[in-house]
């Protein structure tokens, strides 16, 4: 769409699903057909974008702003983002990156965003804001399908401001996260409105600045975890 969204979801929408499309690609999922704003922008509650079933996965790459835009004037409820493609292509091999981030969120509750690759976009992996009840789990940012190769985010690998209830990773091997090759911090928490960076955060178990099999280094470009302002309950292991 050479004027707006690939997909807008209005406000007022609940109980929405979006499977198993090409949102900003051709139809082989490898040359690059931008819409000219997001590749998904919504208000509304009860959005469920991917499952885990293969056939279910979108594509959301090479859009002119960010693959997923969560738009924050009446805030969203009950996201689920599974299994997709965010700025890589049909294969997950090759970068084919949003201009803006790969997932961006304001003023929702309850988020889930698990087993994506979410890498190659020019802004940050993922970009929370003012966001709770948050669970980032199994997923790829800034490397490739295998976890062996550099395709990081231009910025932060995932960004928090102002969250609260927020857990990043997991006890067992298929909740790790592997966050490494981005342009900046792996993972990043500031606050802006309340000064509070995160409160209740837990990053648990990922491999951040390494492959997929801990044994070689994909560096960040900055810190692995950074903080400002202050962040309460914070448990990293």
């Amino acid at each position: 769409n050479q004027d707006m969204n690939g997909i807008t979801i209005g406000v007022g929408s609940n109980q929405i699903g979006i499977y198993g499309n090409y949102i900003g690609t051709d139809n082989t999922g490898t040359q690059a057909i931008p819409n000219a704003l997001h590749g998904i922008w919504f208000f509304g509650n009860d959005i469920t974008i991917g499952t885990s079933n293969e056939a279910d996965r979108n594509i959301i790459s090479g859009n002119k702003g960010d693959g997923i835009n969560g738009a924050w004037q009446y805030g969203n409820s009950n996201i689920s983002v599974e299994n997709n493609h965010i700025g890589v292509n049909k294969t997950g091999l090759q970068a084919l990156g949003n201009h803006g981030h790969g997932l961006s969120i304001v003023n929702d509750r309850n988020l889930t965003v698990k087993n994506n690759i979410i890498s190659a976009n020019l802004g940050t992996g993922i970009d929370t804001y003012i966001t709770s009840n948050v669970s980032i789990i199994g997923n790829k940012i800034g490397v490739d399908k295998t976890g062996l190769v550099d395709l990081g985010n231009g910025r932060q690998g995932v960004h928090f401001n102002d969250g609260t209830n927020i857990t990043v990773g997991g006890s067992s091997l298929a909740e790790r996260n592997i966050i490494s090759g981005n342009g900046s911090e792996g993972i990043g928490t500031e606050g802006l409105v309340n000064d509070v960076a995160s409160a209740d955060l837990k990053i648990i178990n990922n491999y951040i600045g390494v492959n997929i099999n801990g044994d070689a280094a994909i560096a960040n470009d900055n810190y692995g975890i950074s903080r400002w302002f202050s962040t309460a309950s914070a448990l990293i292991q």
